[in-house]
């Protein structure tokens, strides 16, 4: 039994669909048929960025592709860990390793009206391919600045450190009765 739609904003929807038709079967219950623009759906889906390299794709609840920038819309998708996790929940994220063996991170959802798995994806090396430029950047300001402070330190103390030394030796010069030391502050 299919599902019943109301409070639909026609309006909304056409320009997503191609072909929306009405008809009333004999025993007056209503039929709506709708032709879906996949063509619509595929430019929509090529303009999320995700990342560098990431992207996004749909499945049906039946786990044939609607949408996937490499795999052939209509085809199966494969039995993995990846897809497993896909139908095991309705909405969330997750990181799998992907084919190449590299790691990805997933953020998903379902259309609750059709059952589609609308899905984004993204290498997870992206994180530190992008903090990595800022981490030594970081790094050299530490740097540049704790070896500007010790040598501020060491001026400043020097400075003190000095003049101090000085009155040292004019106290014992005094102690040891000499008293033609000159010092000054």
């Amino acid at each position: 039994m299919g599902k019943a739609i109301r409070n639909l904003n026609w309006n909304s929807v056409w320009k997503y669909l191609g072909t929306i038709r009405f008809r009333t079967t004999p025993d007056g219950r209503g039929v709506a048929a709708i032709n879906v623009d996949l063509d619509q759906i595929e430019e929509i889906a090529q303009s999320i960025t995700i990342g560098n390299a990431g992207y996004a794709y749909i499945l049906d609840a039946d786990r044939n592709y609607i949408y996937h920038p490499v795999k052939e819309v209509g085809s199966q998708a494969a039995d993995n860990e990846e897809i497993n996790h896909l139908y095991s929940e309705d909405h969330g994220t997750f990181e799998y390793k992907f084919e190449d063996g590299s790691y990805k991170e997933m953020a998903f959802a379902t259309n609750q009206l059709t059952g589609w798995k609308l899905a984004g994806t993204f290498y997870t090396s992206e994180f530190s391919d992008t903090a990595s430029p800022i981490l030594q950047t970081l790094i050299i300001v530490l740097i540049v600045f704790i070896i500007l402070g010790s040598v501020l330190s060491y001026i400043v103390l020097r400075s003190i450190i000095r003049p101090l030394n000085r009155l040292i030796d004019v106290t014992r010069k005094v102690g040891a009765g000499d008293l033609t030391d000159d010092f000054s502050l």
